[in-house]
C-alpha cells in the first residue's frame, strides 16, 4: 500500500515529536506522519537508570505548546513524571504517528524527482510506502551505543558488561566492584549512584569539561539563556579562527548533576577511585593498561567549570547598574562539589588495574553514541550534507535535495539544536520552508 503525504518525520524522539506538535498546531497545516521504530520517546522510557532525572529546569523541558502548573525553575523531577506530561501533551495534540514502524529507506522518487519515497516495515496494516514532498530526519545522534571492541571483547567472560543505556540499577550487577569507563554525563551520574549505595566503584576518566549547577543562586540554564550562550548561531563559526570554531563545535557536553553539581572531586570524596583512560586489555583478560592522563582529565573538567562564572560576570558588568544590583551575590561559588583535591590535579594514579585483584566483576561502558543513517539511500548526500568529524548533518536544510531536512543534531542552526530547549527555533525555520514547498 502507498500513501501520499506532505511530510514524513523519521524518528519519534524529542525532535520528531516536537516537530509533529508544530505541524499539528499550524493552521491549515500540511499533512504529516511521524514514524518511530519503537515507541515514541523510547530512549527516555527504556534506556535510563532508575532514579534518572533531566538536567534541565521545567522551562526547558516542555514540548512545543505544552502547558502545566509547575514553576519554570522546577528541578529534581523524576523522569516518569516528565514522560507522563509529554504523553498527556501528545494525546492532547492528537499527533499522527505510527509506532513499531521501521523506516527501511528514504530515496528520491523514481519518477518524480521533486518527491521522496519512504519505505517502511511494520506488522500493522499501515502503508508500506509513503510518497512525500518533504522528509525530516530526526533519528538523533544517540542511536547506537559506542563500545570500543578492542577493550570489551578481550575481557574475561566472567566479567559482566553493560552499556550505560542497559544499566537500570545495582540489582542488574553481580556482587563485587564496578568499573565505569567514561566520565561524561552518564558515567559520573551512575558512579555517584553506585558509590552512595556502598559499591566499590572505579571510574576510568575521559576528557570532559565541568559545569556549574547554580551560580548567584540561579540555575545554569537560566544563565546560559540570559547571557546568550544558548543562542549562539552556527554561522558565527565562519568569523572565527578554524581552531577556535573546531574546539567549540566539537567539545563534549560538560558534566553536571540534576539536583546539584557533580565533579570528579566530589566523586573522589564519595570513595570512587579515579583512573586514567583505559588503553588496552592484557592477555589474561583482567589486567587493564591505563593512560597517564588522569590529571589532565581532572584539570580539563576544572578549567571548564571556571569558565562559566567568568562569562556570567563579564555579561553582568555590561548591564546597567540597576540590573547588576538585581542579582544575588556570588557567595555560592565554587560549589561544595567542586572543592579541589590537589592530588588529583597533579597525579595520574596507577598505570594498570587488575580486575581480579580489585574484585571487579562488572564493567559499564559510558563511552558515547553514534547515529545511524543507513536508511538514507540518496546518492551524494554524505558529501553534500554531512560534516566529516562526527559524520553528522551540518545544516537544517539539505544542500543537495530541497525538501529534505534534519533536526536534533548539534549545531544545525545554533548551540542548542540537539536539545529540546532549542528545537522550537529550528522547527520554526523548518516549518516555514515546508509551508513554502506545500503552497
Amino acid at each position: 500500500a502507498e500513501a501520499k503525504v506532505d511530510v514524513v518525520i523519521v524518528g519519534g524522539g524529542h525532535a520528531g515529536v516536537n516537530l509533529a506538535c508544530w505541524l499539528a498546531k499550524t493552521k491549515d497545516g500540511p499533512s504529516y506522519i511521524l514514524l518511530e521504530r519503537n515507541r515514541l520517546l523510547c530512549k527516555w522510557r527504556d534506556n535510563r537508570w532508575d532514579g534518572f532525572k533531566l538536567n534541565t529546569p521545567m522551562k526547558y523541558s516542555r514540548l512545543h505548546g505544552q502547558t502545566d502548573s509547575l514553576p519554570d525553575v522546577k528541578m529534581g523531577r523524576p523522569i516518569a513524571e516528565d514522560i507522563q506530561r509529554w504523553d498527556d501533551h501528545i494525546k492532547k495534540m492528537r499527533l499522527n504517528y505510527r509506532e513499531l514502524c521501521l523506516v527501511e529507506s528514504v530515496s528520491v522518487h523514481p519518477t518524480r524527482k521533486d518527491l521522496f519515497s519512504v519505505r517502511t516495515k511494520s506488522e500493522d496494516d499501515g502503508p508500506k510506502e509513503y510518497v512525500a514532498k518533504n522528509v525530516v530526519v530526526c533519528c538523533g545522534e544517540y542511536d547506537r551505543v559506542k563500545v570500543p571492541a578492542n577493550l570489551s571483547k578481550p575481557l574475561d567472560p566472567s566479567i559482566r558488561q553493560f552499556t550505560s543505556d542497559q544499566f537500570h540499577s545495582s540489582k542488574d550487577l553481580k556482587s563485587g566492584g564496578v568499573l565505569l569507563v567514561g566520565s561524561g554525563q552518564s558515567g559520573v551520574q551512575i558512579a555517584k549512584i553506585l558509590a552512595e549505595e556502598g559499591r566499590d566503584v572505579y571510574l576510568a576518566t575521559s576528557r570532559v569539561g565541568g559545569a556549574i549547577r547554580t551560580y548567584r543562586h540561579e540555575d545554569l540554564f537560566i544563565w546560559l539563556d540570559r547571557v546568550g550562550i544558548m543562542n549562539m548561531l552556527a554561522e558565527q563559526f565562519k568569523k572565527m579562527p578554524k581552531e577556535v570554531a573546531h574546539q567549540i563545535r566539537y567539545r563534549k557536553i560538560p558534566i553536571t548533576g540534576p539536583d546539584c553539581a557533580i565533579s570528579l572531586f566530589s566523586l573522589h570524596r564519595k570513595g570512587v577511585k579515579l583512573l586514567g583512560s583505559v588503553s588496552s586489555v592484557g592477555p589474561d583478560g583482567c589486567t587493564l593498561k591505563l593512560k597517564e592522563n588522569r590529571a589532565d582529565n581532572v584539570n580539563t573538567s576544572l578549567e571548564s567549570y571556571k569558565i562559566f562564572p567568568m562569562k556570567i560576570e563579564s555579561w553582568i558588568k555590561g548591564q546597567p547598574e540597576k540590573v547588576q544590583a538585581s542579582f544575588m551575590p556570588a557567595d555560592d561559588f565554587p560549589e561544595p562539589e567542586w572543592k579541589v583535591v590537589p592530588e588529583l590535579t597533579k597525579s595520574n594514579g596507577p598505570s594498570t588495574l587488575c580486575l581480579k585483584e580489585c574484585k571487579i566483576q562488572n564493567v559499564i561502558w559510558a563511552t558515547g553514541y553514534s547515529a545511524d543513517f543507513s536508511f538514507l539511500k540518496i546518492p551524494g548526500l554524505q558529501e553534500a550534507d554531512f560534516e566529516p568529524v562526527r559524520n553528522l548533518p551540518s545544516d537544517l536544510c539539505s544542500k543537495s535535495h530541497p525538501g529534505l531536512f534534519y533536526s536534533g543534531f548539534p549545531w544545525l542552526h545554533h548551540q542548542q539544536s540537539q536539545n529540546l530547549v532549542g528545537f522550537d527555533k529550528d522547527h520554526a525555520i523548518i516549518v516555514e520552508q515546508i509551508l513554502k514547498r506545500c503552497a
